[in-house]
């Protein structure tokens, strides 16, 4: 997807949510991409956070591999529908911890 790279960031709005099958590839790559909330991926989580405003969906992802994140931290902005996702990323094991609004 994002090319033979070790360690990888990949950002975007995708217009999906992480358990819809137009995003399904991300998750079968291997190695496998991760989100950097913890509790957003194939399956359907309560405490995957909405990255949309008013809907509570998660459309905005940044996207690792072969790297972890410590933390992530979704802002609101001047967009009406969309917040930007910013995490602190690691070479050491990865967080369990929520997305924390800023």
């Amino acid at each position: 997807m994002a090319g033979p790279y070790r360690r990888t960031l990949l950002g975007g709005d995708f217009d999906t949510q992480p358990w819809d099958t137009a995003i399904g590839p991300v998750w079968a790559e291997r190695p496998a991409y991760r989100d950097v909330d913890p509790y957003c991926g194939k399956s359907h989580h309560r405490w995957c956070n909405g990255t949309q405003e008013g809907t509570g969906k998660k459309f905005d992802y940044l996207l690792h591999q072969g790297i972890n994140s410590r933390a992530c931290y979704p802002h609101n902005t001047r967009n009406e529908d969309h917040r930007v996702v910013v995490s602190d990323v690691t070479a050491s094991a990865p967080s369990t911890a929520t997305c924390r609004f800023v």
